[in-house]
C-alpha cells in the first residue's frame, strides 16, 4: 500500500503504463480490474476457490 499521495500517483502511472503496454503487444488483451474492500477479501477469495474447484481448475 502506498504510503503517501506521491507513492500512490507512481503506483497509478506504473500501472496505466502497464496496461497500455501489454496492449501493444497483444492487442486481444483483456483487463478485469475489479476493487474488492480488504475486509471482504477473505469471503471472496473462498467464493473463487469453490468456484474454481467446481471448474476442475487446479489453483
Amino acid at each position: 500500500m502506498a504510503e503517501s499521495e506521491e507513492e500512490r500517483s507512481k503506483w497509478w502511472a506504473s500501472r496505466k503504463t502497464g496496461f497500455g503496454a501489454l496492449g501493444a503487444i497483444s492487442p486481444g488483451y483483456l483487463v478485469e480490474d475489479g476493487v474488492i474492500p480488504r475486509s471482504k477479501l477473505p469471503d471472496v477469495l473462498e467464493k473463487v476457490k469453490k468456484s474454481l474447484r467446481k471448474l476442475g481448475i487446479n489453483f
